[in-house]
């Protein structure tokens, strides 16, 4: 009877065990879906539908403090978005301070990643954000990096250097390395409606890693208002097609070149080609050099200012545009160019200048107290109109420098001149001229321009 009671006693303790053990399995798996859940609720919190970034999951704070997590987060959701196929996302509106300057202080411009680093396939919606430079010493800092990336888009907000409160003095160096944008090696960019200030560099900087055929291409850089840097509104220095279009540069300076627009291969490897420049508002001017080719300047209002060549190659044009106080200057005496073309422009109170191009076509110009040189150049001159509210002494001056007829004749054709003027033509070469040529011999040279 004993061994009877002991067996049902175990008989009953296991079965207790087994139900306890069942029950608690049952629990815990109830636990761990509840905890599935929370997590696929969470997951799908961290960037919305919107594209809009969880600011609390990865760190980031948008009242302009805590600088280096406020940057090592936002790249984070942009690596989060880039791993998981997501092509949009979007800031919350807010103040966003973050860390983007190069920490090898003893370096100058560099190809370093820095501040927010894109990843391809991603547009970046700033949604009126600022993002503001924390104020440092470096030589070198971006605000954004675009490097060796592809199809990005970067829109609607504001970038803020650190220009009045940068440390000049403890690092020796001109400091002119700051940037907005900083974008190497990449294709297919669009940044578009950006305010972008007070950099101790560029507002934007188009370049290409030293040393490396993956150039940048395909950029288009629309209704962006760029002001108060330090030395270039926009540098670009070893890029193509790149479309410039629809935005107001003003209030370049402080360091050299100090210009709205500069066209500037550094190096015999490097080069600019087809680049358009259209319907801008620019208060400091553009420069175009050394190894720069197939540029369009087109429809843009130029105030005080200057358009200037050095050592251009072919298909230089500027069409359409209303220059104020704005001089055309290709007057240095090396090989400038080929292929110049300088038309349908109205200049008021501005002088061009042009020297040593082989094959200028200057028409159809309004030209209000201005005077217009041309050395040294092959062209037709056609169709424009020269007038002053004023007696002067002086008018359309064409100056042959060259005994070769053959290579700088100058076609002239049709040119109004008001009676204020006294056209002066100074001629070493007097058969270098030809006054009212035909049109049909005219035309046929201008076909070097189609």
């Amino acid at each position: 009877m004993k061994s009877k009671k002991i067996k049902k006693s175990i008989i009953f303790l296991i079965l207790v065990f087994l139900i306890c053990l069942i029950f608690i399995n049952t629990e815990k798996s109830s636990i761990n879906t509840n905890t599935e859940l929370k997590d696929i609720e969470k997951q799908e919190q961290i960037i919305n539908e919107d594209g809009l970034i969880n600011n609390a999951y990865f760190n980031i704070s948008s009242d302009g403090k805590n600088a280096k997590q406020t940057t090592n987060g936002i790249n984070g959701a942009i690596n989060y978005a880039s791993k998981n196929n997501i092509s949009y996302i979007k800031l919350e509106k807010g103040t966003y301070l973050i860390d983007g300057k190069e920490e090898n202080y003893s370096l100058n411009e560099t190809n370093t990643k820095k501040g927010i680093i894109l990843q391809s396939n991603i547009v970046l919606d700033l949604n009126g954000s600022t993002i503001i430079q924390e104020t440092n010493g470096a030589k070198n800092y971006a605000n954004i990096s675009v490097n060796d990336v592809e199809n990005v888009s970067i829109m609607n907000g504001i970038l803020v250097g650190d220009k009045d409160s940068h440390d000049y003095t403890t690092i020796e160096s001109s400091h002119e390395w700051g940037f907005g944008i900083d974008v190497r090696s990449s294709k297919n960019i669009k940044l578009n409606n950006l305010e972008i200030y007070d950099m101790t560099g560029d507002g934007i900087f188009l370049m290409s890693y030293y040393n490396t055929n993956n150039i940048t291409t395909n950029v288009e850089i629309t209704n962006c208002n760029i002001y108060e840097c330090r030395r270039q509104g926009i540098s670009i220095i070893h890029a193509e097609n790149v479309q410039i279009f629809n935005n107001e540069i003003a209030n370049i300076g402080g360091i050299e070149p100090g210009l709205a627009i500069d066209l500037e291969p550094e190096m015999s490897t490097q080069f600019v080609n087809n680049v358009e420049i259209r319907n801008n508002k620019l208060y400091d001017g553009i420069a175009m050099q050394r190894r720069t080719g197939n540029i369009t300047i087109s429809e843009n209002e130029i105030y005080d200012a200057e358009i200037k060549t050095y050592q251009i190659q072919d298909n230089i044009k500027i069409l359409g545009n209303t220059l104020i106080n704005t001089n055309i200057n290709m007057r240095l005496n090396t090989r400038n160019g080929e292929r110049v073309e300088i038309g349908e422009n109205n200049f008021q109170d501005s002088e061009v200048y042009v020297v040593n191009i082989s094959n200028l076509k200057f028409n159809d110009n309004n030209i209000k107290n201005n005077r217009v040189v041309i050395v040294s150049t092959t062209g037709a001159i056609y169709n424009n109109r020269m007038d002053t509210d004023e007696v002067r002494d002086y008018g359309m001056c064409f100056t042959i420098l060259s005994e070769d007829v053959e290579k700088h004749t100058i076609y002239n054709l049709n040119n109004n001149i008001s009676n204020n003027y006294t056209t002066k033509i100074l001629n070493y070469n007097p058969y270098a001229i030809e006054e009212n040529v035909d049109k049909e011999k005219m035309n046929e040279y201008l076909k070097i321009f189609e």
